[in-house]
């Protein structure tokens, strides 16, 4: 079900500019999907000059502003695809056509990531069915198809690589590492030497080195992905488990916390050592009313077993990770910014979890309407209000036992998270696909 080990590329890359002046990139996210606009034009040192347009201003035909995210989770088989895509490529015809640009001139890519790698394991003719209907979509609005798929998780990790070392690559300066946990999957990239070997890293993780070169300097960029291991599938895991326990009592939320609880689809697929059979009802996770670091931390780590990811504990045996400084992308900024850690301190993270995890609070008037089963708009407002606070005292600790079991010795990781606020894998994409394959 899962690939092997993916063989590292051999090709030499050079750079060259895309005809289209602007290029539309959807990334079909396991937590949404977002829609991006990005102008190219000749850059120096032979890499184009990328930008990402502004959409927020953008407004339809009625004058209301156009939402450039939806929450509608195109690997769902419940969800429409066209509300789910239609509303964005709208969005963009809508910026580019402002600016007299040709629309059947601009290329739309519609990217997924970890959330259709799941169901691509069980389900590959809906995944084929879904993308037909995507194509279509595109075509109708009157675009140029340029790529309707899945990515890899070794994609998705080099792509964000590209992105946050984008300014490095044009000037030559030295590049730093990125480690991403998502919603679904976890990746880590960084440049490593010409002579790594791969072959340790064996299912169900991938690994890849891409090799090319740009401006006289050769990169061999290093690439793995954990499909199951984003901070919401390991809670999603992380729930499950715990709930099939005696006094199921859960410590990694505060007091009144009571949630009905969606299952996670093909649990055996993503973690091979797990008990558990497909779910399809949901259930009921409960807190034991004081959060436990150390009981929730120990509740992450069976769920780390469970994934029976050896290499994650082998990463810091590859060539140039111990000496490369890492920028934290996705859930990591963002858990880090509101626990106030500056950088990869996870010392620190660990004491302010525990100074805030333990003061929160939830209204028992209200949480109630959390476990419906169909809730109203307010209902739902209400309830991510109410619980992501709490939830996301889950997955800090769930980000500290990860950064943890990828790094014995914490100087390891040295980057400022901050740095890597506006990291996206979609502009990595857009420079990769600038990038024409010539042979050694």
């Amino acid at each position: 079900m899962y690939k092997k080990i993916l063989i590292t590329t051999l090709s030499i890359l050079s750079v060259s500019v895309y005809a289209a002046t602007y290029e539309v990139v959807i990334d079909a996210g396991s937590t949404g999907n977002r829609v991006y606009v990005y102008k190219q034009s000749e850059g120096n040192n032979a890499i184009p000059d990328i930008t990402v347009q502004n959409l927020d201003k953008i407004k339809d035909k009625d004058g209301n502003k156009i939402k450039i995210k939806n929450k509608n989770d195109l690997p769902l088989a419940g969800n429409d695809v066209n509300q789910t895509i239609k509303p964005l490529l709208d969005l963009a015809k809508a910026y580019l056509q402002n600016k007299n640009v040709e629309i059947n001139t601009v290329p739309v890519s519609v990217l997924a990531t970890a959330g259709m790698r799941v169901l691509a394991n069980e389900n590959e003719s809906k995944v084929i069915a879904k993308y037909a209907e995507v194509q279509a979509i595109i075509e109708s609005a009157g675009f140029k198809v340029n790529s309707v798929r899945t990515i890899l998780g070794t994609d998705e990790g080099l792509y964000s690589w590209l992105d946050i070392n984008y300014n490095n690559l044009k000037e030559a300066k030295p590049t730093k590492g990125i480690i991403e946990v998502g919603g679904a999957s976890a990746q880590i990239a960084f440049n490593t030497s010409d002579n790594q070997n791969v072959s340790q890293f064996t299912a169900p993780s991938q690994a890849t080195i891409t090799k090319f070169q740009l401006n006289g300097k050769i990169y061999n960029v290093f690439s793995i992905s954990y499909l199951g291991l984003g901070q919401n599938m390991a809670r999603k895991m992380m729930n499950m488990h715990n709930s099939n326990m005696p006094m199921n009592k859960n410590s990694c939320y505060v007091g009144n916390y009571i949630n009905k609880a969606q299952p996670l689809l093909f649990p055996n697929s993503i973690f091979p050592n797990s008990t558990f059979a497909s779910a399809d009802t949901s259930f009921r996770v409960e807190s034991n009313n004081i959060f436990d670091f150390d009981a929730c931390s120990k509740n992450y780590q069976t769920i780390l077993s469970m994934a029976d990811y050896a290499s994650l504990f082998q990463i810091r045996s590859v060539e140039n990770f111990a000496s490369t400084d890492f920028l934290g992308l996705a859930s990591i900024y963002w858990r880090f910014q509101e626990f106030g850690v500056q950088s990869f301190d996870l010392a620190n993270l660990k004491t302010n979890i525990l100074k805030v995890c333990k003061s929160i609070t939830i209204d028992p008037s209200n949480i109630n309407s959390c476990e419906k089963e169909v809730q109203t708009d307010v209902e739902k407002a209400m309830c991510k209000k109410q619980l992501e606070p709490v939830e996301n005292c889950a997955n800090a600790t769930y980000l500290y036992q990860f950064l943890e079991a990828a790094n014995s010795n914490q100087e390891h990781l040295k980057g400022d998270y901050n740095a890597a606020v506006d990291g996206t894998w979609t502009k990595g994409y857009v420079l990769y696909n600038n990038i024409s394959k010539s042979t050694n």
